[in-house]
Parts: C-alpha cells; sequence; structure tokens
C-alpha cells in the first residue's frame, strides 16, 4: 500500500461572523415580544394557516413577507385572509401575490386605510452562532387551545449556512417553535428581522427514546432577510457597518459593546489578531460579557493558541453550559492539541443533543480516524453521507479510512464521488492518485497529482501544492 497520505482527513470549523445592527441597543424579550406582535400576521384559509411579517408599506398598500408554499395554496385558487395585528381581515387573491426566485419566499399585498408597523430590518450575514435569537408566530390550534395563538420563543443561533443552500435556507437556531410559525419572523436583540422562519427538524427517529426527546434540541431554518432586500436591489456593505462602530468607538472609548461587534466583523475579514484584540478590549471593559469570551475563543484558535482558545471556551461553558457552538469549537481546538478524548466528547455533547449535525459527525469520524478506530470513523461518515447526499468532504474522508483499512475499490468510490459533487476538491485527487499509484497506474496518478497541484496553487495553498510537487518529483524519476 502507497504511503503518500500527508495528514488525516481536515475538521470541519463553523464560519462566525457578527450580529447587531452599528450602534443600535439590545432590548429585553419583552420588548422585542411587544415588537413582534405589531409585525406579525396570521394568514389563514382552507388548509392552510402560516405567519407572516408586514415588511413595507406604499400608501394604503401593505407588503407581507412569509414563505413559498402559503403563496402557492393562495395561487391555487383557495381563499386566502390575513388577520392583521389589529385583528381586522383582509382577503386575499392570487393577483396580490408574488413569488421570490429560487428560495422559499414570497410576497402578499392587501390593502387598508388602517396604520400598521412595519418591520424594521437586520442585517443577516452578520448573524453569528451563540447569539439570543428570537422567534414569532401564530401556532396551530391544539386540543387545549382551539385558536391560533401567537407565540414567541426564546433561543439561540446555531450556524450560518452557505448562501447556496437550498431554498435559502441559511440559518439554523434552537428556538421551541409550532406548526404554524412558519413564515413569522427571526429577530435579533434590538427587534430587527434577520430571518424569516421556514421550518423545523427534531431530529426524532424510529430508534429514539423518550429519554433522547427530553435531550434533543429542535433545529429551525430560517431565510436571511438580505435575500428579500437583495431581491429588492439593496447593496448591503460590511464597510459601512465598521465605519460606524470605529466612529462609536471615537466617540466613547469605553463601549466595550462597539469593540465587541467590531471584533466580529474583522473576524469575519478573516483578521484574526484584530479580531482578537477587539475582543480582549471588550473584555477588560467588561468581564461579563460572555460572548467576548466565545469569539475571542474563536479567533484564539485561528490564531493556532488553541490552548487560550480552550481556556475561553472553558470559561463560556461555565457560564452557559448548554452553548453546542462553544462545544463545537472547543473539539476543534482539543483535536489540535492532540487532546483526542476531550474532543470526542465534545463532539458526542453536539450529536447528542443535535443528532441532525452533520458537520458533527464528519469531526467525530475524523476524531475517530486520528485515533486509529477506522471502523466507527466509518460508521460516523456513513451517518453524514445519509444526513447529506452531496456532502463531498464526507465521502473524501470515508475513502482516506476505506484505503487504511486495504479495501482500495470502495476507497476509489468514495473519491470519484467527492470529485463529482465537487469537481474543485484537490484533496481528493490527491488521493484519487495515491489508490491509483497502489494500482500501478502510474500515468492516471499523475494525472491526478497535477490536478490537485493546480488546484493548489490557484487557491494559494501553497504548503499544501509543495507537498504534492515532491510526491509527483518522486515518483517522476
Amino acid at each position: 500500500m502507497s504511503n503518500f497520505f500527508p495528514l488525516p482527513p481536515i475538521l470541519i470549523g463553523a464560519a462566525t461572523a457578527t450580529l447587531v445592527s452599528p450602534l443600535a441597543v439590545a432590548l429585553t424579550p419583552a420588548e422585542v415580544s411587544t415588537m413582534a406582535i405589531k409585525i406579525t400576521v396570521l394568514i389563514t384559509g382552507p388548509e392552510l394557516q402560516a405567519s407572516g411579517i408586514i415588511i413595507a408599506k406604499d400608501g394604503q398598500d401593505y407588503s407581507v413577507l412569509t414563505v413559498k408554499s402559503v403563496a402557492e395554496k393562495i395561487n391555487s385558487g383557495r381563499v386566502a385572509k390575513i388577520k392583521a395585528p389589529d385583528q381586522q381581515e383582509y382577503s386575499l387573491k392570487p393577483d396580490s401575490v408574488e413569488i421570490l426566485p429560487n428560495v422559499d419566499l414570497a410576497i402578499i399585498k392587501f390593502v387598508s386605510n388602517h396604520k400598521y408597523e412595519v418591520a424594521a430590518l437586520g442585517d443577516s450575514q452578520l448573524a453569528t452562532a451563540g447569539t439570543p435569537v428570537y422567534v414569532a408566530g401564530f401556532i396551530q390550534p391544539t386540543q387545549a387551545i382551539n385558536f391560533p395563538l401567537f407565540t414567541f420563543t426564546t433561543g439561540e443561533i446555531t450556524a450560518q449556512a452557505p448562501l447556496s443552500s437550498r431554498n435559502g435556507y441559511n440559518l439554523t437556531y434552537d428556538n421551541s417553535t409550532l406548526e404554524g410559525m412558519n413564515g413569522g419572523p427571526v429577530l435579533n436583540e434590538n427587534g430587527e428581522i434577520i430571518a424569516v422562519h421556514g421550518k423545523t427538524e427534531q431530529g426524532i427517529t424510529e430508534e429514539t427514546t423518550i429519554a433522547d426527546v427530553e435531550r434533543i434540541i429542535p433545529l429551525n431554518f430560517g431565510i436571511f432577510i438580505n435575500t428579500y432586500r437583495r431581491w429588492l436591489g439593496e447593496e448591503i456593505s460590511l464597510e459601512k457597518t465598521m465605519a460606524d462602530y470605529n466612529e462609536a468607538i471615537r466617540l466613547n472609548p469605553n463601549f466595550a459593546k462597539a469593540y465587541y461587534h467590531r471584533g466580529l466583523l474583522h473576524y469575519q475579514n478573516q483578521e484574526y489578531q484584530t479580531a482578537k484584540e477587539d475582543f480582549h478590549r471588550a473584555i477588560q471593559l467588561n468581564n461579563k460579557y460572555t460572548l467576548a469570551y466565545l469569539h475571542r475563543g474563536h479567533a484564539q484558535r485561528q490564531l493556532q493558541a488553541y490552548e487560550q482558545a480552550i481556556a475561553d471556551y472553558n470559561f463560556f461553558l461555565e457560564l452557559e453550559p448548554e452553548n453546542l457552538d462553544a462545544y463545537y469549537h472547543r473539539g476543534l481546538a482539543y483535536a489540535a492539541v492532540g487532546n483526542l478524548v476531550a474532543a470526542l466528547g465534545d463532539y458526542n455533547e453536539v450529536i447528542q443533543a443535535q443528532p441532525e449535525n452533520v458537520d458533527a459527525y464528519n469531526n467525530r469520524g475524523n476524531i475517530r480516524y486520528q485515533w486509529g478506530d477506522l471502523v466507527e470513523a466509518i460508521a460516523d461518515y456513513n451517518q453524514a453521507i445519509e444526513l447529506n447526499s452531496k456532502f463531498s468532504e464526507a465521502y473524501n474522508n470515508r475513502g482516506v479510512a476505506n484505503y487504511q483499512l486495504g479495501k482500495s475499490e470502495e476507497a476509489m468510490a468514495d473519491f470519484n464521488q467527492a470529485i463529482r459533487i465537487n469537481g474543485n476538491y484537490a484533496l481528493a485527487y490527491y488521493y484519487r492518485g495515491t489508490v491509483l499509484l497502489g494500482w500501478g497506474d502510474k500515468q492516471a496518478a499523475l494525472g491526478d497529482f497535477h490536478q490537485a497541484a493546480d488546484l493548489y496553487l490557484e487557491s494559494d495553498r501553497l504548503q499544501w501544492y509543495e507537498r504534492v510537487r515532491k510526491t509527483i518529483e518522486s515518483i517522476s524519476y
């Protein structure tokens, strides 16, 4: 068997960004709830109940943002109506509906001479895992309550997904939600809309026990409000946000929150040292600023100061022991310093609470791979692939484990699938070349090695480029 594998599979870290619009002051949950009541509407009809957000006003014309499924039912000819915050009802017709392209959003319009408040829009690209978030909407009638009831729940953002996510579901959060709240607002601490609530997955299967149900944290999916803002033609700029925070700090050098949020912007721009300094300054000004510890930990980890990152995560988890984002990232830091037992414990914690967290399964598989437990590693990769059949990294990592077990045919199938999903996956080309070389197909192996080298060079990953180049040289002469 060839010995050209340079490193074990790579752990996947979650992207982290910022939340609050510049200079806004955080409100209490009760204050945010009061704002949510004034902008949330009930949408009803035959076999239809959902929520919506009053998003714009032009004279007596109001626009409500909701999920696409609501609009499709109205377009199918079903009689539907909106109940506004003052309990007034307005009939809806198919010509009052507009569906946004390639995303699970739609706009419904109604006319009224009543005055209704319009939602304030936040910047959802600045939403960060671990930050408080609120969801509002009208739950469907139950055995106990026979009418749609406005409900407001608290929780935390758990992750941002890539902008290319299916149907625009870019945000996940752990609030308790029920049927009927879809289409309702997802709000930040300032009462601003950062997403539209779309759907909920409980992660419950036939094998789930009653004890498991009590531990499972629901996973909700929302569509960024920025998707709507871009559809309107707005240009959303981080530069202006940064300038606002700079000005806030100039006016008040002891404004801890401004340092914190400016640090989040620096982090998003991959300016990790500057981000760490801003988080540190925020902590100096307010040593109870828990989120500053969390994000300083993220910055420390990016700077490869892993022990310092672990110390920050430990302190944060003492204060917020149920924050899964901290467990996830502490697991990355533990793995980086070789504490595989602790890393495995953190990913077990995440998976127990979120049994559909594909990245956590992949990362736990990588920990088990490094531990030498290849069979259990493959079991985790299998679970990740079952949850997401387009997860190219999981196919690649399973291929590495299969190859190490001497299953070169299975490994080749995995590397081929990883490349089908992502034609620019340099590492998969490298590993496939390794299998081909082990089979004695030197020419095909060199083709994959050259492809990997070109991709690494194009992406400025020069350390990996040099590794592959040396491999090419070693078999070319």
